[in-house]
């Protein structure tokens, strides 16, 4: 993974931070956001925090979601987001029915959805 953090490519880590990775990286999302386009998409966001460089995502209108940093330029999508995060976090008022917050650690959230949907897939008889 290449996680960027706050102090990248500042001294003395100047070359901490692979750009080439981030943009191809960014160019399969949008190449799978195209793909995508038109189906059901939830979101799962774990930890992103609140900063002015936050991925955290924040609601815009007709159920769509936004980044709260507008670093990457990526235009709001429509999908329903589930926030894993263990500090607090109230419901949008603008999409209230399309979010969940799960105020649990990442692996805590993880294995919990992965419990959970193993157990639906199993009460549908999907193989």
């Amino acid at each position: 993974p290449n996680v960027s953090l706050f102090d990248d490519n500042q001294d003395p880590f100047p070359d901490s931070l692979n750009g080439r990775f981030i943009l191809a990286q960014y160019s399969r999302f949008e190449r799978w956001l195209k793909q995508v386009r038109g189906s059901r998409l939830c979101i799962l966001e774990i930890g992103c925090g609140e900063s002015e460089h936050s991925l955290r995502l924040i609601p815009k209108d007709r159920g769509r979601w936004a980044c709260m940093s507008d670093e990457w330029g990526l235009a709001p999508l429509a999908a329903s987001l589930v926030r894993i995060d263990p500090g607090p976090s109230s419901a949008p008022s603008s999409n209230p029915a399309g979010f969940v917050h799960i105020p649990l650690g990442a692996r805590d959230a993880l294995t919990m959805l992965a419990e959970h949907l193993s157990a639906r897939t199993a009460e549908r008889g999907v193989a």
